[in-house]
């Protein structure tokens, strides 16, 4: 360790006292700016924009949130089952009617209820 004219000692976690900040001073001045946009606003700003669609003959302008929720509904009534999945999720994460719906199993036929036995079967077989 060195000794300056102050007897003070230099080392670790001692630095020199004119390479110190002064009192008051930041270590970084300019600092985060202010206003600046996280991931989950900059999402959402993104899906709140207005664009064209056209369906059919008439041409609407609506959110990017809902266009991109209009194209999976669409492609799940085209078989697409990926898509279905999502959108049923969707539904049952939102209202809580897919699992345990308006219709009761009572309701389904045999067939029905041995289809949905075998799928009940194969999520417990990937868990």
């Amino acid at each position: 360790m060195t000794t300056n004219n102050d007897d003070y000692d230099v080392g670790y976690k001692k630095p020199p006292k004119h390479t110190r900040f002064k009192s008051g001073q930041s270590g970084n001045p300019k600092g985060r700016k202010k206003g600046g946009i996280n991931l989950g606003e900059l999402l959402l700003k993104e899906l709140n924009k207005k664009i064209k669609i056209r369906e059919g003959d008439e041409e609407l302008v609506i959110t990017k949130k809902q266009a991109l929720i209009k194209s999976r509904v669409n492609a799940a009534l085209k078989s697409d089952r990926h898509a279905a999945a999502e959108v049923l999720k969707l539904i049952d994460r939102l209202f809580g009617i897919v699992a345990d719906g308006p219709m009761g199993t009572d309701d389904l036929l045999e067939a029905d209820k041995y289809i949905l036995d075998l799928f009940a079967v194969k999520k417990d077989e990937k868990s």
